[in-house]
């Protein structure tokens, strides 16, 4: 039995068979014709009407001429060999041959077989092999690798024949589509409940269907591709078939078809095919022509696949092709690649042409690699450019250009734009500099946005600037994406605000407590006694409780104490506290309270970057 995969030794059998048939004067001729048309899902078979077996034959004479095979291989694929592309005036025409198979020994049936110019068949008693006088069309396939009966094929129609009687009679008077339908239909119901014959159908349907329309020879590859996955013998119902062939035959069929789209679909499967048998050239030569026929999205896809394979160069080929048409993805996929092989230069102008090309995400690549470079002033005008098509990194990395220019005041109103357009790391930043200058509702606003898009400082920060169920919400965010103060203020945030429990955080903050300082300062807090919460948590923040200072930073922010509120915020990020070191950050920034500094503006940034603040990292990396 043979199972569904390829088996190289079927392919020295033929060839032995081939030789040893071909001795036959009278057989050698035909044979070679029919071998050769039929490379793909023909079993071992004898050419009855050439042979001197005692098995009784009935040979169809009429007519019987029969086409010219040529060897131009089929989109780069050397398992066909594709007919000759014009029959003259004999196009249309039917040929006729009689075959037996053999598998089953002495006792095998044998049948006559009518096959279209471009078909070849096998009969293996009465549930394999097709009558394609049915099906001979306008275009007949190229090469038949599944033949099935016409018993089969009505069998499989009639299976579907109640609750389609319309498709169906449209099937048998030779609608492709319609027998396309039928197909999809048996396949769902494969889907539903996985019985091997329903599978079986729907090949013989869509094999009916590719015969009809090549277009449909999609789906017919299709299916033996399901039939490969889910490891369905086809042996069981077609004979001396293998899988590999069979889809690679019925892909092939497709890419004749008139819709170029269906054309390049089949290329790019074929090349799937070949590539899944390890078949690499072949697949290469797929990939390419899916490419030409269907443009630059399949050269994308196919360097993509490439890329899974670890085939680096294949990959680097496919993406160029891509670039070339003017695919832009391609073009960064292939800058990138560049840039791992240490070719800058290269990879540098594909990214240009991405961004020639108006994608966004090739200017800010190129503008990133220019800023690690120190050439700020290509960086910027590349960061306009995908600011101004929409990117929000790119306006944000224009407002990191300003930070380190010492321009915080300027940067902030590009934080702005990027976080409009949903830079959850702009919206960070910009909700700092907004709470840095005393902007609350701006600040909350584009801190909520961020702590949505799932940035954990975001999210620490805002709820240091809630009341207690949202705030909970917010450290519970903060925490479960690692921001271990988040956690700590969680915990903090379930102390009880009883009178006798704010009345034991007192006593125990007289006694030196800071945690029972932070959070009688927030029991304070949250009933709205603000002074008396003022001075609890700056005993907090002395205690080196580093969430009271952060707190308290926020607080005189809010309240416009510039200078309590950097206090406060030196503090905190003595004790690494990230917000707070932000905030000191565009403080220097700014010269809001001190002297302006740039130098001292970056290195708080650094340090708010190693204590994991998005934004800040953004701003020095």
């Amino acid at each position: 039995m043979h199972t569904a995969k390829d088996s190289s030794a079927t392919f020295s059998g033929r060839q032995q068979l081939h030789t040893s048939l071909a001795s036959l004067p009278a057989a050698k001729l035909f044979f070679k014709r029919l071998l050769l048309g039929s490379l793909v899902g023909i079993g071992a078979v004898s050419i009855a009407a050439c042979t001197s077996t005692s098995t009784t034959t009935t040979t169809t004479t009429t007519p019987t001429i029969q086409p010219a095979y040529n060897t131009q291989r089929v989109g780069g694929n050397d398992l066909l060999l594709s007919p000759a592309a014009a029959y003259g005036q004999n196009r249309n025409r039917a040929f006729a041959y009689t075959v037996s198979d053999t598998s089953g020994g002495a006792a095998a049936n044998t049948a006559t077989a009518t096959a279209a110019p471009d078909n070849t068949n096998t009969a293996a008693g009465g549930d394999v092999g097709l009558d394609v006088a049915t099906v001979a069309t306008e275009n007949p396939p190229a090469s038949a690798s599944t033949s099935t009966t016409a018993a089969a094929t009505d069998a499989a129609v009639q299976a579907n024949a109640q609750p389609n009687s319309q498709l169906a009679q449209q099937c048998r008077a030779g609608n492709g589509q319609s027998c396309a339908t039928l197909a999809q239909q048996t396949l769902a119901e494969y889907d539903r409940s996985g019985n091997v014959a329903t599978l079986k159908s729907a090949i013989m349907l869509a094999t009916s269907a590719c015969a009809y329309d090549r277009s449909a020879c999609i789906l017919k590859g299709d299916l033996f591709t399901r039939a490969y996955q889910d490891k369905v013998d086809i042996d069981t119902f077609l004979p001396g078939h293998y899988v590999r062939e069979e889809i690679t035959s019925a892909y092939s069929l497709a890419t004749e078809a008139k819709d170029l789209t269906v054309a390049a679909n089949a290329y790019f499967k074929l090349g799937q095919t070949n590539l899944t048998f390890k078949r690499l050239p072949q697949a290469k030569s797929n990939f390419e022509m899916s490419c030409k026929v269907g443009g630059s999205s399949y050269c994308l896809r196919a360097g993509d696949l490439w890329q899974e394979q670890k085939n680096t160069a294949n990959a680097l080929a496919s993406y160029n092709q891509g670039c070339t048409l003017g695919e832009a993805s391609s073009c960064i996929k292939a800058g990138d690649i560049y840039y791992k092989q240490g070719s800058a230069s290269k990879g540098n102008a594909s990214y240009q042409k991405s961004c020639d090309l108006d994608n966004a995400a090739g200017c800010v690549t190129l503008g990133l690699r220019y800023t690690k470079a120190g050439a700020n002033s290509k960086a910027q005008q590349l960061f306009d450019k995908g600011c101004t098509l929409g990117n929000g990194e790119s306006c944000a990395m224009n407002g990191r250009i300003k930070v380190h220019a010492g321009n915080m005041s300027d940067a902030s109103s590009n934080f702005k734009q990027g976080c409009a357009l949903g830079d959850s790391v702009a919206c960070e930043l910009y909700g700092e500099t907004s709470l840095a200058q005393g902007d609350a509702n701006s600040a909350k606003s584009a801190l909520t946005t961020s702590c949505e898009a799932g940035n954990a400082q975001a999210c620490y920060t805002l709820g240091l600037m809630q009341e207690r169920n949202a705030a909970q919400q917010s450290f519970n965010k903060a925490c479960n994406l690692g921001q271990k103060q988040a956690c700590n203020s969680l915990a903090a945030s379930y102390a009880t605000a009883s009178t006798e429990a704010v009345q034991a955080y007192q006593k125990s903050c007289e006694l030196g407590d800071g945690t029972a300082c932070l959070n009688w300062g927030m029991s304070l807090a949250e009933s709205r006694q603000n002074e008396q919460a003022l001075t609890a948590l700056t005993k907090a923040c002395d205690l080196k409780e580093p969430a009271a200072c952060e707190r308290l930073g926020l607080l005189y922010s809010q309240a416009k104490r510039s200078a309590d509120a950097l206090k406060a915020n030196r503090q905190a990020c003595t004790l690494n506290a990230a917000g707070s070191c932000v905030q000191l950050a565009v403080a220097y920034g700014t010269g809001n309270g001190v002297t302006k500094s740039t130098a001292q503006s970056l290195t708080h940034l650094r340090k708010a970057c190693k204590l994991g603040a998005a934004g800040a990292c953004a701003l020095t990396k």
